[in-house]
């Protein structure tokens, strides 16, 4: 659906899948014009010794979390990564009365 126009609140990824690695995968969205460089994207993966943690850095990855891991990490990571990138809530506006 990106190659469409429409562009994710984030991406989830293992670095290890069958067609195409996940730092593949990383450097072309990173590649891509119609995607923002700041869409997170979190690596969930068993391959987590400090290269792998570095090499999906260095592909563009904004989060990893290791396996096994808790359902609670990966909402809080999107939450964190999501909250963090929105816009600022304008000030209340003072009522006139």
């Amino acid at each position: 659906e990106i190659e469409n126009g429409k562009v994710p609140d984030f991406m989830l990824t293992d670095l290890s899948m069958p067609e195409i690695s996940g730092l593949e995968l990383m450097q072309w969205v990173r590649n891509q014009t119609k995607i923002p460089k700041e869409l997170p994207i979190i690596v969930l993966s068993a391959c987590a010794y400090e290269e792998d943690r570095d090499n999906a850095a260095d592909a563009g990855a904004s989060f990893f979390i290791a396996k096994p891991f808790r359902p609670s990490e990966i909402i809080t990571a999107i939450r964190s990564l999501t909250i963090s990138a929105l816009p600022p809530i304008p000030p209340l506006m003072k009522l006139p009365w």
